[in-house]
């Protein structure tokens, strides 16, 4: 029995690492063409979601850490991804805050752009299939 829970074990700890691959390759991608569509049409809230996938691309990196060798099983190192991934989340909301409000106060209006659309769009179809 203890054969077949670490061959399970192991299968799942493979796929973690391999989703967490993919979801740190799209959140960098996604990040890098969000953040340049964001500074082109001077969106905030784009900027803030490109932002945003830095952060979750480093929570993927943070899992990679997780699952990889002896830390796969321990539970110090649970402990200490979950708080390195809710810091890493916690990080963004000041710099949304502040630009809003100083977009706010200074009546900016960004201007949509194909690029932003686009990678929207794209995220809309493959993020569901990552949190899957």
């Amino acid at each position: 029995m203890s054969a077949l829970n670490d061959h399970i074990t192991a299968r799942a700890t493979q796929r973690v690492r391999l989703l967490s691959w993919l979801s740190l390759l799209w959140m960098t991608l996604e990040g890098a063409v969000g953040l340049i569509a964001g500074l082109s049409s001077g969106s905030i809230a784009l900027i803030g979601w490109a932002l945003g996938s830095v952060i979750e691309g480093l929570a993927s990196g943070i899992v990679i850490w997780r699952f990889t060798g002896s830390r796969t099983m321990s539970e110090t190192s649970e402990a200490t991804a979950q708080r390195a991934v809710a810091i890493s989340f916690f990080l963004l909301a000041p710099y949304v805050a502040i630009e809003s409000i100083r977009n706010l106060i200074g009546r900016a209006e960004p201007s949509p752009t194909l690029l932003g659309i686009a990678i929207t769009a794209s995220s809309v179809l493959i993020m569901p299939g990552l949190g899957v």
